[in-house]
């Protein structure tokens, strides 16, 4: 229920190097990890002058119109920077 070993791994690493100063997008699989969102933003929060860019983007099994139309926003968010 929680987020995928690697990306845990992955953050906290990124944390350990002081990852600071950028603008983040989430992603997370609804279906088999529906907290991972909640959990990637614990150790995100715990980060120096990180942007949490919305919506985070939660897909379900399948990608579905909706899902899409939540990527694209979340793309228009990244290219604003």
């Amino acid at each position: 229920m929680e987020m995928f070993s690697p990306m845990r791994n992955l953050l906290l690493d990124l944390k350990e190097k002081n990852y600071q100063n950028r603008t983040i997008g989430l992603i997370e699989n609804g279906t088999w990890a529906p907290n991972s969102a909640k959990c990637m933003k614990d150790i995100i929060s715990t980060m120096k002058n990180i942007k949490l860019l919305e919506p985070v983007v939660t897909i379900k099994s399948t990608l579905k119109d909706s899902d899409r139309e939540n990527l694209v926003k979340l793309a228009e968010e990244i290219l604003k920077g």
